[in-house]
């Protein structure tokens, strides 16, 4: 079944809202260099060499883990800022991937 141009809407919507919520995140400084700070960190704590890619990986592990939880009513937890937070993290990725990290 093909989905119509209406019926994305919401997902045009988190996309736009996913690429406000990497601007915001732009005052961090550059991806690059905030990722390989990270997968150096990543790296001393684990003792296993984590690279730039490899931090987004797990930070989608995260948020997937957090939305496979369930509150305190025993329902499914349904975040809607960590789908937003995957789709950013694989943005950064293919950032990465483009720059040869």
């Amino acid at each position: 079944m093909m989905m119509s141009h209406s019926n994305l809407e919401t997902a045009f919507h988190a996309l736009d809202h996913c690429k406000d919520v990497l601007l915001e995140r732009s005052k961090y400084g550059e991806v690059d260099e905030n990722f390989k700070q990270i997968s150096d960190m990543g790296s001393m704590i684990t003792g296993h060499k984590m690279t730039e890619t490899q931090v987004c990986a797990f930070m989608i592990a995260v948020k997937l883990s957090r939305l496979s939880a369930k509150d305190g009513l025993g329902k499914n937890c349904t975040h809607k800022d960590s789908f937003v937070d995957i789709i950013g993290y694989s943005a950064i990725a293919l950032e990465l991937l483009d720059n040869g990290t």
